[in-house]
């Protein structure tokens, strides 16, 4: 009987250690899962070369020490709940914080939103104000202006779902990824409805829930054409950083979303201004080096500084594969599965996305 009961509390103690298994620890396929699906290694490779490799982006990106092994300080960061969304990776080699990275971007500032499906975790109204709060962060620095609509078509989509939920990118469960959404002119934007979700710092089941806030702040950021910024403290660094009462957008977010749509001008927002730069080559090279604009070393480059050249223009996002690779991956079946959230921003023509 002893025995049976002490059996009992060892496995009480392992699942309140363990958690859903995520916290339990990251080994090394568990890592190169993980790089592969935010863009820090090629799906397809997982050499100890490639892995090693994949290893020092990731470092460098997070600013920790680049030692190219999987120390306890990068299984630490990689365990951190985060955005679904892959990381822009510069792959030049320069050190140092990169500054705000941009996709497509919206033809006009007057943009609607729709909730598809609550969340179980706040009340309707909660949930409503927490979202105006939000889309206000970026109205408050861009001519962009939100409103929600209740029926119909709308520019964005808010849902909150669990697991698989239509899009080729199911949910994890608890931890890990809290949300994703998409570029410019998709418009939808989805919530892990396994988190515990709270506002004002507020607790679930006796623990510190998501800031709601924080992640739809985050997430609006994507919509509106905003990449992950390594540049820590910003509202568009990949992890969640938890709650903060006092939330700021960072200078690199509003210079991201600036380039974009521009300033706010302190008008109501009705009009359907592009804002943002004419579309043009800023190098008068760009066209001899149109093979690069879906280079993985070159196309960040080009997709700013040669956007006529490679068709980087308008509201809509181009349709064009990031890696030159977004070929043989599709044929390999990573389109779908736990890929398909890279896929999707980085090989959308091979996919079909666009």
């Amino acid at each position: 009987m002893f025995l049976k009961f002490a059996a009992a509390v060892c496995l009480i103690y392992l699942c309140v250690l363990t958690g859903n298994g995520k916290s339990a620890g990251m080994d090394k396929n568990g890592a190169m899962d993980y790089m592969a699906k935010f863009g820090y290694a090629d799906p397809g490779r997982s050499g100890s070369g490639d892995f090693n490799k994949a290893i020092r982006r990731f470092q460098k990106y997070f600013h920790l020490k680049m030692t190219g092994r999987l120390d306890a300080e990068t299984k630490t960061e990689m365990l951190k709940p985060r955005c679904g969304n892959a990381d822009e990776v510069d792959d030049t080699g320069r050190s140092g914080a990169q500054a705000f990275r941009t996709g497509s971007k919206w033809s006009k500032t007057s943009l609607t939103y729709r909730f598809l499906r609550d969340s179980e975790d706040v009340t309707r109204s909660v949930m409503k104000a927490t979202f105006r709060k939000a889309f206000a962060y970026w109205s408050a620095v861009t001519p962009l202006r939100f409103r929600e609509v209740t029926s119909g078509r709308s520019d964005f989509t808010i849902m909150f779902a669990r697991r698989s939920h239509g899009d080729g990118a199911p949910f994890d469960g608890r931890g890990r990824v809290l949300a994703h959404a998409y570029f410019p002119s998709n418009g939808r934007v989805h919530f892990d409805e396994d988190e515990g979700y709270s506002v004002n710092g507020g607790s679930i089941n006796g623990q510190r829930g998501i800031d709601l806030l924080a992640v739809a702040v985050h997430e609006i950021g994507h919509a509106i054409g905003l990449h992950h910024s390594n540049v820590r403290g910003s509202i568009m660094w990949p992890s969640y950083n938890g709650y903060n009462a006092n939330l700021r957008l960072h200078r690199d977010d509003i210079n991201g979303a600036q380039s974009l749509y521009g300033r706010n001008t302190g008008g109501g927002g009705t009009g359907g201004g592009t804002g943002g730069s004419s579309c043009s080559d800023k190098n008068q090279s760009c066209p001899r080096w149109r093979r690069y604009c879906t280079s993985s070393r070159y196309g960040n480059y080009m997709r700013k500084n040669c956007q006529k050249t490679c068709n980087f223009c308008g509201g809509g996002s181009s349709c064009a594969d990031k890696n030159v690779n977004c070929s043989s991956w599709r044929n390999r079946g990573f389109c779908r599965g736990r890929f398909a959230m890279y896929m999707k921003e980085n090989c959308p023509k091979s996919c079909r996305h666009c």
